[in-house]
């Protein structure tokens, strides 16, 4: 759900300024955060990209990537903020938006 290039900018680092193995493990706990929401949900992460939760489940990755990033000792856990928005995606399916669905809204499910 995150590129790295998005991932850099939400952490405010300079792409110039990181080498190589740094950006690699960005690109690493980015995929990582589409993992733990897949798992976390039971929903696919491609089942929110045109869906009326598309930008909560972004703003869920990039601030589990910052946690993550931030506090290296700890990957695993989630602060408040980020496992409230979790419990909003988990209790609150994405819904499809009616273009993607040829003729109406689909409410997806795990």
């Amino acid at each position: 759900m995150i590129t790295l290039a998005e991932a850099m900018d939400y952490l405010k680092l300079e792409a110039d300024d990181i080498p190589d193995s740094e950006k690699s493990l960005i690109e690493g706990l980015a995929a990582a955060t589409t993992t733990y929401l897949q798992n976390a949900t039971g929903i696919p992460a491609s089942a929110y990209e045109n869906s009326n939760q598309k930008d909560l489940a972004t703003l869920f990755c990039r601030m589990l990537l910052a946690d993550w990033y931030d506090n290296r000792q700890t990957v695993g856990n989630i602060g408040p903020g980020t496992r409230a928005i979790l419990t909003q995606l988990q209790n609150c399916p994405p819904i499809v938006s009616e273009s993607d669905t040829k003729g109406g809204a689909a409410v997806v499910t795990p």
